[in-house]
């Protein structure tokens, strides 16, 4: 059985070094599994915008934003609402699915956003505030709001942004508890007033609306100047004022026919803060190409932007009016792009983890090929003693047979430049018992002395 020490030994060394790779390769593996599953997963195949009303500014928004994100592969499914407020609704739901909305500024308060975990991309675009009528308003009773209390006036849909929005100033104007006021939904709203079943209409709509379009061309209808546009933009912050002049929607009806002043509020893009970093910059690029172009109000690349609405701001939204899109995405296809950026960042946590694993594998090489050379050491100082203690003349050819065996192994030992001392040594030792075996009286006399020392 002694022969097979050292192979034994030999086993047991492999399989130590076996155990610490596969110890540090799960390390390695686990922590590549957390970074990769985790910390930098991919983006979504859909996503869900809450948009508005049909015939609205944030349903059509919605499709347009819905075409956009289609050309990256990324399905948009758009949920249609009865409006900005419950849009705000929807996303201060934690367990509600809607991750992006459209809504006007103003409806949520940083507080509610911050506990919510919302953040806001900028305003897109200007919602301005229309009041449309029927008869006259020869005294501009009807422009300070103080003819409202004698007329049927539609406020929006309760859950709308419109609705909202209208009863803020109306209760500022002392007027928000009147019966006269309608709640109904738009569209209603806008048949009702065209049949002269209602005198007013409240619209928080873009100009280019289909509800907004359709009452500009009705000729029977007025718009309310806001003659105190700056008296409520200075009260309520999140409002701003825009002007009409004379004839500027419409020259050849001259309409209005005075310069007309509107206040209005600005559509704001607000998401969750889980949503993609990806999918964020992908809005913000939507944002330029939809929204960043000269209107009537707006001037070109005016929009997208932050507009002191108090809310957290997006950092990738921040970091896209700082600097742009990535370079990748300005050069190559969004999911390529993003996959380099993503492998980037899963790479790097990577680096850090195997940085100390690839600095242990030389140590853990020499570590290696030193225990192969004490493996042979201890084999030769196995047969020292038994030399040293039971020497017997008759069993030299074995006692050789055995050290050309160990000599075998020493000649296959993988060493190192620095352990080159340490090999030489051995080999010398190896040497030295070698001619103390053909000598062969060295042996006997250490064992003689033993045995009459006895």
């Amino acid at each position: 059985m002694k022969p097979l020490a050292p192979l034994l030994r030999k086993l047991t060394h492999h399989h130590k070094l076996a155990w610490q790779i596969t110890l540090w390769s799960l390390v390695a593996l686990i922590g590549l599994a957390i970074t990769f599953f985790i910390a930098n997963p991919p983006p979504p195949k859909t996503i869900y915008i809450a948009t508005g009303a049909e015939g609205g500014t944030y349903h059509d928004l919605g499709k347009r934003y819905r075409d956009f994100f289609a050309k990256y592969g990324i399905n948009t499914e758009l949920i249609q609402t009865k409006g900005a407020q419950e849009n705000a609704d929807r996303l201060l739901d934690p367990n509600d699915r809607v991750e992006i909305a459209f809504m006007q500024s103003g409806l949520i308060t940083p507080e509610q956003a911050t506990t919510a975990h919302l953040e806001t991309l900028g305003s897109i675009g200007y919602e301005p505030i229309w009041i449309f009528y029927r008869g006259k308003d020869t005294d501009g009773s009807l422009q300070r709001f103080t003819d409202f209390a004698d007329r049927k006036v539609a406020i929006g849909e309760k859950g709308s942004g419109t609705y909202t929005e209208a009863m803020h100033m109306l209760s500022m104007n002392g007027l928000d508890t009147r019966s006269n006021l309608i709640s109904m939904p738009t569209l209603d709203a806008v048949d009702a007033l065209e049949r002269g079943q209602i005198d007013a209409i409240f619209l928080i709509q873009g100009l280019h609306s289909k509800n907004v379009q359709r009452l500009l061309a009705n000729p029977t209808l007025n718009l309310v100047n806001f003659v105190r546009a700056d008296a409520y933009a200075q009260q309520i912050p999140y409002l701003e004022r825009l002007n009409i002049p004379m004839g500027g929607l419409d020259l050849k009806r001259n309409f209005p026919a005075e310069n007309t002043q509107l206040i209005a509020t600005t559509t704001e893009l607000v998401i969750k803060d889980q949503v993609h970093p990806a999918v964020q910059m992908l809005l913000m690029q939507a944002a330029r190409e939809i929204n960043g172009k000269e209107s009537t109000f707006a001037k070109r690349g005016e929009f997208p932007a932050f507009r002191g609405s108090g809310l957290p701001e997006s950092e990738q939204a921040a970091l896209y009016y700082q600097k742009g899109l990535p370079f990748l995405m300005n050069h190559l296809p969004f999911w390529l792009a993003e996959f380099i950026h993503r492998t980037f960042f899963f790479l790097l946590p990577i680096a850090v983890i195997a940085f100390p694993i690839i600095r242990y594998i030389p140590e853990l090489w020499e570590n290696r090929m030193r225990e192969r050379i004490n493996v042979v050491y201890t084999a030769v100082e196995q047969l020292e003693k038994e030399l040293t203690s039971s020497y017997d003349p008759a069993k030299q050819a074995a006692y050789l047979a055995r050290l050309d065996q160990i000599e075998q192994s020493a000649l296959k030992v993988r060493y190192s430049k620095a352990l080159a001392k340490d090999y030489y040594t051995l080999r010398s030792h190896l040497q030295f018992v070698r001619e103390r075996l053909i000598e062969g009286v060295p042996y006997q006399r250490v064992v003689n002395i033993k045995t009459n020392r006895d």
